[in-house]
């Protein structure tokens, strides 16, 4: 050993202590596991907006199904802005959803529900069975969701179909959400945004915490040069 070299012993516990206090050190923000568990929680949360946040950016041109006699079933297409015009089933399924009363009702000879508010005349009145649904043919535009996509509506839609009496087609069954439009709700958009900058952040303190703990396993250029 040289007379400026440290021994073996000396190194080892020079090399013992500057880990301990890398160790000792607080992480930047969080702690890695909790870093973890952030951004999977967000990219769980993300994917369940993926469907609202593609929607919300649909084309806004409403895509056409056709009218009685002359549907277009080919381009039936979920979470796509549509329209279409038909004739109201004799029964439909009124719902509170949100504190709000909707109205559920089939278009005859297809395999589409229409999810919307109650016209005139419809209003339930107290003590009094459900009116009929107004027998009027009508046009609606709105949000297409395949009945598989639409999993908040899933009951409504099973108990709606079997009141209506409407048959799937291809063993699918679809509804139109009345008035929802590409862009109109920016609710999706926002959401993801904090979603992201809140992912964006964990990342951030992930990969710093991760340079400190790689950093205890680098060999100190001090010591390196005490050696010799």
């Amino acid at each position: 050993m040289s007379s400026t070299g440290l021994s073996q012993q000396e190194r080892d516990e020079r090399i013992a202590e500057l880990e301990s206090r890398l160790e000792k050190r607080s992480y930047v923000g969080v702690s890695i596991p909790v870093s973890v568990l952030a951004l999977g929680v967000v990219c769980f949360l993300l994917a369940g907006q993926l469907k609202d946040l593609r929607f919300f950016f649909a084309p806004g041109t409403p895509l056409t199904l056709g009218a009685e006699e002359a549907y277009r079933f080919e381009r039936l297409q979920s979470n796509r802005f549509v329209q279409i015009h038909g004739t109201p089933t004799p029964r439909g399924l009124y719902e509170v959803r949100n504190g709000k009363r909707y109205l559920l009702v089939g278009l005859k000879g297809t395999p589409i529900l229409v999810h919307r508010k109650p016209l005139p005349g419809e209003e339930q009145l107290s003590g009094k069975a459900p009116p009929q649904p107004d027998q009027r043919p009508f046009a609606v535009r709105g949000r297409l969701l395949a009945a598989q996509d639409a999993s908040s509506y899933g009951e409504s839609i099973r108990t709606a179909a079997a009141v209506t009496g409407l048959q799937p087609l291809d063993g699918q069954l679809w509804i139109v959400l009345e008035g929802e439009r590409p862009r109109s709700d920016v609710k999706a958009l926002l959401v993801c945004f904090v979603l992201a900058a809140f992912g964006g952040l964990n990342g951030w303190f992930l990969w710093r915490n991760l340079r400190y703990r790689f950093a205890l396993r680098r060999p100190s250029p001090k010591l390196s040069g005490e050696g010799r």
